[in-house]
């Protein structure tokens, strides 16, 4: 009896332990970067900080030398559907509604890819 009970112990605690693996792999740390440009007179760097399960996304356009800063706050879960991987956003500012949503998702060998763009690691 003492050593099933140290038996099941032991089962319960390789239990716990492969779920908590699981749960840690499913999160992006770090800040990502993409930069677009047309023809040096308008621009756009968008950044995304991703911090547990929060995200800060932070958008800095320019049009003629005139530039215009936003940040939103926000939750991510990365999810699998059918065999293939997505990001999904979720902001409580109607001003990021064009951020909120389900986006393909793939982690590359520089950084991540959201909705076909590649965002590189800082």
């Amino acid at each position: 009896m003492k050593n099933l009970k140290k038996f099941v112990a032991l089962v319960m605690i390789t239990v716990l332990f492969c779920i908590s693996l699981v749960a840690c792999g499913n999160k992006i740390s770090g800040t990502y970067s993409a930069t677009g440009d047309l023809f040096g007179v308008a621009g756009a760097t968008t950044t995304y900080k991703f911090s547990g399960s929060k995200v800060t996304v932070s958008v800095t356009a320019s049009v003629l030398g005139f530039e215009k800063n936003n940040s939103y706050e926000g939750t991510y879960e990365l999810i699998e559907e059918e065999g293939k991987d997505y990001i999904v956003f979720t902001f409580g500012d109607s001003d990021a509604d064009s951020y909120d949503g389900k986006f393909t998702f793939a982690k590359t060998e520089n950084g991540i890819k959201i909705a076909g763009v590649e965002y590189k690691k800082q």
